[in-house]
């Protein structure tokens, strides 16, 4: 995994940052939020998807471990994201109003794919012991523009 190291030491930072800022907002606005029964649920799946880059970019960072290893981590990460994303967003999109559910049916299922973008990564790391790592950059691209367009939604839309 040389090489790899400033990557998820940018990713950690990053994941965290966004998570952080995100809860505070969610705190300002959560009087607004709440009126809505479908959006707390909705801003947790968004936790949870920068908390999936959170912990995979941490467990890339362990010293001294096989990629194989790594594989196996990812992978777990990956598939308890992907079973509590989509509790979450099932319990969500059921709340949401019939003129928003496309949307909230978008919103789970972009959530999905970078959980299953992760799962992915760990398999092949975990399978071959050398590929994999990069997958984790698009595991990563999704998960932001997932996460900032439910931040949009939660900290914009929501006022109007």
């Amino acid at each position: 995994m040389d090489g790899w190291s400033d990557f998820y030491v940018a990713q950690v930072g990053a994941s965290a940052a966004l998570a952080g800022l995100l809860f505070v907002a969610i705190s300002i606005s959560l009087s607004d939020i709440v009126t809505y029964p479908n959006l707390p649920m909705r801003a947790a799946g968004t936790l949870t998807i920068l908390a999936t880059v959170l912990f995979t970019s941490m467990l890339m960072l362990i010293p001294d471990q096989s990629i194989r290893t790594a594989g196996f981590e990812v992978l777990g990460v990956g598939l308890v994201a992907a079973v509590v994303t989509l509790w979450m967003g099932v319990i969500s999109a059921r709340a949401t109003p019939e003129e928003h559910r496309r949307d909230a049916q978008f919103s789970v299922g972009s959530k999905i794919t970078a959980t299953v973008i992760f799962i992915a990564s760990g398999l092949l790391m975990a399978i071959t012991d050398e590929r994999g790592p990069a997958l984790i950059v698009l595991g990563c691209i999704v998960s932001y523009i997932v996460a900032l367009l439910d931040a949009w939604v939660l900290l914009i839309e929501v006022h109007r």
